[in-house]
């Protein structure tokens, strides 16, 4: 009997143990790798492929600061946001003049109800002084070619409510100096775009004209105007979608036009790499969720964001449950906040006058964390549903890629490190490269040095490489944009360099 009771014992003591050890493997790395080594061997393909998703599933990524990031509320909300969405049913009917004659009437009439001698009518070529005649002549001729494709169907977009948008739009040119930098802007309370020429003249950008400016800040406002949701959606009650995602507001609306299908500057790499360089910067980050998604491209990304579909736009970087949409919320969150878009920093800091680069030291990398860990975790979670598994030299190239980029801009010339950033890196490295080793049965030595060999590719050579893996279609056309977006992996290559684990 007593031996029945300390054999039982035994048995419950090891399954508490084992239970524990477990649970802990999820979040600890090195518990996981400990685990790993010992389990690996009486572990089949599928369930080796389920505990490192797992892991990255699970991992809490370690911020400077929790003030300010996503709540289980705050994912209500979103999920409400989403449950109101409505449809536009607007059908405009009519010719491309016709259409222009309607926009060219809405400013005439905005003009009256608000006189001042500071703007005119930024389409009427009919009654404008001779000094603004061309560009009122280039702005309509641009506001006609983005008409044309809308009503063929060509752009990403519901084409029916970028009409219904367009309808009434408004549109001024500011000719008086102001004082400020803006090129353009967009207000959705009158749905009225203006264009600031005095700004607009002192550009001196060498390798676009004048005129291809004037035409790109105009597509950019329209673009604004198509990613917010029109008056027949509003008078259906429908939330605000915007407020999400302000970095994305900015990049996308510039991107939109070198790199949405059939847009009027569709990769004429004419792209001026200096307008919204950092958000852009961000937006192609976020396509990393998306590497290993064969069936989805930037159109997706245009569409559900020019549709205002917040369902769609999740879905695209596979963002599925309750803990992705926080984690995501995350990610945005705190992109705004070291871009100065939204108050976080600044509440932490106590300090209403902050620059961008002390709100990003506050702010810190762990978005950046967040991302690489979503993209590995998307990486392995494709393989798992393949039949034809990847490669040792494919799940290389997506490691490559995603480090590389989520890294680039952290780490400055003259050595200055994040180490809670780099803790976190060189944390996920070693996993992945434990993956690669552990589900295509080379060694790990052999998975780190190809690792390291795509590190240490040359820029040119680096960027080709996403042509291996057949997923040019994720990143950038802008040619300029994407050199200056490569720091030549030079954080990617100093975080690899001090190969610390902290744990």
């Amino acid at each position: 009997m007593k031996r029945r009771i300390k054999l039982l014992s035994f048995w419950l003591l090891s399954a508490i143990v084992i239970n524990r050890y477990e649970n802990d493997y999820k979040f600890r790395p090195r518990s996981f790798e400990r685990h790993m080594e010992i389990e690996k061997n009486r572990l089949t393909l599928a369930e080796i492929e389920k505990r490192y998703y797992d892991f990255f599933d699970n991992y809490k990524v370690k911020y400077n600061f929790s003030k300010g990031l996503a709540s289980s509320k705050d994912v209500e909300k979103l999920n409400e946001l989403a449950a109101s969405k409505q449809e536009c049913d607007f059908q405009f009917i009519g010719s491309n003049d016709q259409l222009v004659a309607q926009i060219i009437d809405n400013t005439n009439k905005y003009i009256e109800k608000h006189p001042s001698s500071n703007y005119i009518n930024a389409l009427d070529s009919d009654d404008v002084d001779l000094a603004y005649r061309a560009v009122v002549l280039n702005l309509k001729s641009t506001l006609r070619d983005e008409i044309a494709l809308i009503q063929g169907n060509q752009l990403s977009s519901n084409n029916n409510e970028d009409l219904c948008k367009l309808s009434d739009l408004v549109v001024l040119l500011y000719t008086k100096p102001i004082d400020n930098d803006l090129y353009g802007d967009y207000v959705n309370k009158d749905n009225k775009i203006t264009i600031y020429l005095d700004n607009v003249t002192n550009i001196n950008y060498s390798s676009i004209d004048f005129y291809t400016q004037v035409s790109e800040i105009f597509l950019h406002e329209i673009n604004h105007a198509r990613q917010h949701i029109c008056k027949d959606r509003e008078e259906k009650e429908e939330l605000a979608f915007n407020k999400y995602i302000t970095s994305i507001v900015e990049s996308s609306a510039e991107s939109a036009i070198y790199n949405e299908n059939n847009s009027i500057y569709y990769s004429d790499m004419l792209g001026n790499e200096n307008i919204y360089f950092l958000e852009r910067c961000f937006e192609d980050e976020l396509q990393l969720l998306t590497l290993t998604d064969e069936d989805t491209n930037l159109n997706d990304y245009y569409a559900s964001i020019f549709d205002s579909d917040i369902d769609a736009f999740l879905d695209y970087f596979n963002i599925k449950t309750e803990k992705d949409k926080k984690a995501f919320l995350n990610i945005l969150r705190e992109k705004d906040a070291a871009l100065l878009r939204n108050n976080i920093a600044k509440n932490i800091a106590f300090n209403d006058e902050l620059t961008l680069k002390e709100a990003s030291d506050i702010i810190g990398y762990g978005y950046k964390v967040e991302i690489m860990r979503l993209a590995l975790r998307n990486v392995i979670a494709t393989n798992m549903e393949r039949e034809e598994k990847f490669n040792s030299l494919e799940l290389s190239i997506y490691g490559s890629l995603i480090f590389n980029m989520a890294c680039q801009g952290t780490v400055t010339e003259s050595g200055k490190q994040d180490e809670r950033f780099i803790e976190q890196v060189n944390i996920f490295r070693k996993i992945y490269e434990s993956y690669i080793s552990d589900t295509c049965d080379i060694s790990k030595e052999l998975a780190a040095d190809e690792m390291e060999l795509l590190v240490d590719s040359d820029p040119d050579e680096y960027y080709s490489i996403k042509e291996t893996v057949g997923i040019n279609n994720k990143f950038s056309q802008d040619v300029s944009f994407l050199n200056q977006n490569n720091d030549t992996s030079h954080s990617y290559k100093q975080i690899v360099k001090t190969k610390t684990l902290k744990r």
